[in-house]
Order: C-alpha cells, then structure tokens, then sequence
C-alpha cells in the first residue's frame, strides 16, 4: 500500500487486500449527477470479474465504454473498489493522444469521437 499515497489510502484502509487493477468499461448509466459504472475488474491474483459500481463522474475527465479504468480493488470482496480519477485523462489529453482516439475509434466502429462536441 506505500505506493498508493495517503489520500488512496484513506479511502481503502478497510479493505482487507487492495490491489491496483483495471476495471474494462462495458457500459455507463447516467442518473444525474452519479454514474453506474458496469464492466470487468482485472487485477493480480483476482480472476475477471463482473462489477457495477456507482460513482460522480468528473466533468473533466473522458470516459468511454470499452476503456480501461484504473481502480483499487480489494481482493477479498472484488464488488468493492475505487476509480483512480486523477489517472484517468483528461479530454484534452485524450484529444492529443493518437494511440487512444484510434483504439476508441476501433471500438466505436471506425467513428472518430474527437469530431463530436464534447465540452
């Protein structure tokens, strides 16, 4: 846990076996101001497994079905986790990185997303 930081983990500190994985989007259910997150969490020694979770988005940050989330996952009850946000990228960030907008564009189907007006 050292390398987490202390705001981490002062939001994981009941969690019996934290872990940094990924949690794969494969849908988002917006309801107001909070978001159901529903997708696959992969970490080490945790087999894939199906999560929802609810959470306030940020407005700056860009998410997208089919992207890989960073989260704090605790091992022992794999439904509880914590979205990393400040590794998320920001639109802008996104917006400059070509890697991303062709791996986005993939899984939409050849659509450009930067062309849609998102700000």
């Amino acid at each position: 846990m050292g390398d987490l930081g202390f705001t981490i983990w002062r939001f994981v500190r009941r969690y019996r076996d934290p872990v940094v994985g990924t949690l794969r989007l494969t849908a988002k259910d917006r309801r107001g101001s909070r978001v159901k997150y529903v997708g696959v969490v992969n970490a080490p020694g945790l087999p894939p497994t199906p999560v929802s979770h609810w959470a306030a988005e940020p407005a700056s940050r860009w998410v997208v079905d089919g992207m890989d989330l960073p989260v704090v996952v605790d091992r022992a009850a794999p439904a509880k986790i914590r979205i990393l946000w400040k590794q998320v990228p920001t639109l802008k960030q996104y917006r400059a990185n070509p890697y991303a907008r062709k791996a986005t564009a993939e899984a939409f189907g050849g659509q450009d997303m930067t062309a849609l007006d998102l700000d």
